[in-house]
């Protein structure tokens, strides 16, 4: 399994969290000398040091600086916009249950996707299930999404769930979004051992046009592939792993082969990256059958 940074939320005598690119947590240490972080079991990816601008090299600089509030592009709003649920929607409902393996193919654990039209809140929308759960060297982690989003992939609500059960020291994070009449709250809970840490955050309505959830992004995804990426620059607006507003692109990938269990496959794929202001981009490459 491939180890992509996403965020570093504990640091305590160099140890750090890190979230691994199938969604869950994992524990290491960093050597700030040597400016990489290593993990458990002795991979390791380098990294500037943590706060460094690494044009100074002479000079450490931190990054204070608040980010600009980034805005989606007008082809990926206009992708939105012109969604009609009667026919875009018609075979998008329907369950994903695949088997998760590392790249030396040892089975880790499961991932479950449900998506299916309902009310919520008197609206017409879709719900979206999507649970990850497994672990990794005997350590059960896992993550899970129960989300409501719009026929135009507007997330009304959304709670999403992460843990590592490690023995010495457990971690659980909790972020709720959720819309009210005049802006967005997030909340998030933290616990870490017998630690917890709770942080409340509010967004404007502009600040979050074209915002798209973990939720919303897997229906988006099923879209993408059904109905083709538009050609012209696809960007739309996510959260970081610390809930701050950032650009998330999408890119089109070439179609290629895939075997399972013995039967050749044609796929087709998408690259996801979330652009952090504050942190390392995070990408994610997904391959789909036709039907998404």
């Amino acid at each position: 399994m491939s180890k992509k940074i996403q965020e570093t939320i504990h640091e305590d005598e160099n140890i750090v969290w890190v979230k691994l690119d199938l969604g869950v947590w994992w524990p290491g240490y960093i050597h700030v000398s040597k400016g990489e972080i290593r993990f458990w079991d002795e991979d390791y990816v380098e990294v500037p040091k943590i706060g460094v601008d690494v044009n100074s090299p002479d000079e450490e600089k931190k990054v204070d600086e608040i980010p600009e509030v980034p805005e989606a592009s007008s082809p990926a709003l206009k992708f939105l916009d012109s969604l009609v649920p009667e026919t875009d929607f018609k075979y998008m409902m329907f369950d994903d249950k695949l088997v998760t393996i590392s790249n030396t193919g040892k089975e880790l654990g499961e991932f479950c996707v449900t998506i299916e039209p309902t009310k919520h809140r008197n609206q017409d929308c879709f719900l979206v299930h999507a649970n990850s759960h497994g672990a990794i060297d005997g350590v059960p982690c896992g993550t899970s999404i129960t989300c409501y989003v719009t026929r135009n992939l507007e997330t009304i609500e959304q709670h999403h769930h992460e843990y590592v059960n490690l023995d010495n020291c457990p971690l659980d994070r909790k972020t709720n979004i959720v819309k009210q009449e005049t802006e967005y709250t997030v909340n998030r809970i933290i616990t870490q051992g017998e630690a917890v840490e709770r942080k409340n955050k509010t967004f404007s309505f502009d600040d979050m046009k074209g915002f798209i959830s973990e939720g919303s992004n897997l229906l988006l995804h099923r879209l993408l592939i059904e109905k083709g990426m538009p050609d012209d620059d696809f960007q739309l607006v996510s959260f970081d792993s610390e809930t701050n507003l950032c650009a998330a692109t999408y890119k089109h990938l070439e179609e290629r082969t895939q075997t399972v269990e013995a039967i050749e496959l044609r796929v087709y794929g998408i690259e996801r990256t979330i652009n952090s202001k504050t942190d390392l981009p995070t990408t994610w490459q997904s391959y789909f059958t036709q039907d998404g």
